[in-house]
């Protein structure tokens, strides 16, 4: 069990007819706490002084980036932008890459970290949502150290990655070529497409697969002294 850690989990809105609200799935913050690991979700505030008080940050599930963020026009498939949350999220990013603190980016999330980092999306993909499928783990990667060199993972997304940001390595990809997995090379940066809260024992297991050790991994990131530019 990890101890006295805490890690911030991004939100995004939700309609209300008193006012707008933020929410998030609650099987994030079970997760970390079944590793003891202490779990807030963001509301707003100052990033610099949260990526000083948190150990790490989770960029959660969500609805789609503006194509505004990467170039592109809005797809006809695409749900409408929150912006104030693609507005945090990317100060989020910047306040705890400052202090090199590790960030974990799930499903939106890998799409936020690529794009964040001059990368861009696929706007619409088919046959990935709601769903599983088999995807292949690159050697010697974290994931295949950890689950070998395929894994059948959920899918809940109907965009992906398109071009892989600048000083990140692919370690996923589907049987079709979307890239799954993604880690920056200097940088304690994870972002994974799938949906590994969905599949932890005791919680929720959309596949047979334990993925307790993604979220482990936010206590156990590597440490680079070289100075980096972003």
């Amino acid at each position: 069990m990890q101890k006295n850690y805490a890690i911030l989990i991004s939100s995004g809105a939700q309609t209300n007819p008193m006012s707008e609200r933020k929410a998030v799935s609650i099987l994030y913050s079970d997760a970390l706490n079944t590793l003891g690991i202490t779990a807030c979700s963001h509301l707003n505030g100052d990033e610099k002084l949260l990526a000083n008080r948190f150990d790490g940050l989770l960029l959660s599930g969500g609805g789609d980036l503006s194509g505004d963020l990467f170039g592109q026009k809005k797809h006809e498939k695409s749900s409408e932008p929150d912006i104030r949350r693609d507005t945090e999220e990317f100060s989020l990013i910047q306040a705890f890459c400052a202090k090199r603190k590790p960030i974990l980016g799930i499903c939106r999330g890998i799409q936020v970290l690529n794009v964040f980092f001059g990368g861009d999306l696929v706007q619409d993909i088919p046959n990935h949502n709601n769903n599983s499928h088999i995807i292949k783990l690159m050697p010697d990667s974290f994931l295949n150290k950890t689950y070998g060199n395929e894994i059948t993972v959920n899918s809940y997304h109907h965009q992906a990655i398109g071009k892989l940001a600048y000083g990140f390595s692919a370690l996923a990809y589907s049987k079709d070529g979307v890239i799954e997995a993604i880690m920056h090379d200097k940088l304690p940066i994870l972002g994974i497409q799938w949906h590994p809260e969905r599949m932890i024992k005791g919680l929720c297991m959309d596949t047979k697969i334990d993925q307790t050790e993604i979220f482990n991994w936010l206590c156990k990131p590597f440490i680079d002294k070289n100075i980096i530019n972003y």
